[in-house]
């Protein structure tokens, strides 16, 4: 079973990474997922840093820089074109993953964990390096291992989704402008669960 998700997979991923992704002119061809034979379970967060973990735990982290909305690095707001006065505030953490250099952004607003954004920056790679796709290939078996088959997925955004009905989502976008150059991206939302979930039959 193990072996048909990770081919399974790749071929999802494929559909990022063929030469017609890299040109404006085309798209990507509209596959459509398998079933899953099972839900995607509760996602909670992400390593330590837990959705219900308030403000302040977050800030006794030594591990984490807390920086303002609308400071530098922490400007999430502008590309949503949300009110200035409504951009989240940020801690930042910079680390590896899987061996790839990474960013982490935790959102927080009104005391509670908005989103949480992890970052692999490649825009300053060269672009007839393989540097951005080398990080999603690193995440490619570690996505499928955890999280099985993608729920949903956005062909023309370049983006696929594990959403669970037992609350939590996570979105993993593919912004390669190039093999070598771009942004992979992956965003963990602590998205509610469904009425099913929420209201069980007696």
């Amino acid at each position: 079973m193990t072996i048909f998700l990770h081919r399974l997979f790749i071929l999802v991923v494929l559909l990022f990474l063929g030469e017609s992704v890299f040109a404006d002119e085309q798209l990507p061809k509209k596959n459509p997922l398998p079933q899953r034979e099972t839900s995607v379970p509760k996602i909670e967060g992400y390593a330590d840093w837990k959705f219900s973990d308030s403000i302040e735990t977050l800030r006794r982290d030594d591990r984490l820089t807390f920086i303002e909305a609308g400071e530098e690095k922490c400007e999430f707001g502008k590309e949503e074109k949300r009110d200035k006065s409504t951009w989240p505030d940020c801690f930042h953490f910079t680390t590896e993953i899987f061996g790839e250099p990474a960013e982490i952004f935790i959102l927080v607003s009104k005391e509670h964990i908005e989103r949480i954004l992890i970052h692999f920056n490649r825009l300053d790679s060269k672009s007839d390096s393989k540097d951005c796709v080398s990080v999603i290939n690193t995440l490619v078996d570690h996505l499928v291992n955890k999280f099985g088959v993608p729920t949903s997925k956005n062909d023309v955004e370049r983006q696929v989704f594990w959403k669970s009905p037992y609350g939590g989502t996570v979105e993993f976008n593919n912004n390669c402008i190039s093999e070598g150059r771009g942004m992979v991206l992956i965003v963990i939302s602590p998205t509610p669960p469904s009425p099913e979930q929420e209201n069980p039959d007696p």
